[in-house]
């Protein structure tokens, strides 16, 4: 029995070796994140989802504990992750709101641009565009002839 008992302590004491390597290794492999800046954004988006994700879930799973058990370093921590997940929605919040504000403020300026256009467009339709003698030809062609309605008896009070 005492070899049987043995065995399964060793067996134990093997796993948790195992344990402890295979969790170093992982520690103290850095992950390297090669991305464009195009890609930050949604690196950031869905990294921060997922912890504020996480960390609600663990809010509801230690919110009992921390309460039932009155400890103040359990309520600390707790207040501290409440805190910490109502930041991380706050930035996330903020991000949002920013792209938003970029997005209309983007429409807005293709509208300024878009209106200016078509009054560029209308001022350019009235106006006339040529040289001085064009002009005059122009007015002269278009002249209407408009005849002297004055009585011819009466005198020219000019003379």
């Amino acid at each position: 029995m005492s070899d049987e008992l043995d065995h399964e302590l060793d067996s134990l004491v093997d796993q948790l070796k195992q344990s402890n390597k295979e969790n170093k290794q992982a520690a103290a492999q850095p992950e390297n994140y090669n991305l464009s800046p195009e890609e930050v954004e949604q690196f950031v988006i869905q990294n921060s989802s997922k912890l504020i994700a996480q960390s609600l879930s663990v809010i509801d799973e230690v919110k009992d504990y921390a309460v039932a058990a009155g400890d103040p370093d359990s309520l600390s921590s707790l207040s501290e992750l409440i805190r910490a997940s109502s930041s991380a929605l706050e930035t996330l919040n903020k991000i949002t709101i920013q792209d938003k504000r970029t997005k209309t403020t983007l429409a807005v300026k293709k509208m300024d641009i878009d209106a200016k256009t078509i009054d560029a467009e209308q001022v350019d339709k009235t106006k006339l565009i040529g040289t001085r003698e064009e002009m005059f030809k122009k007015v002269i062609k278009d002249a209407e002839v408009i005849e002297d309605k004055t009585n011819p008896t009466t005198e020219d009070p000019l003379q």
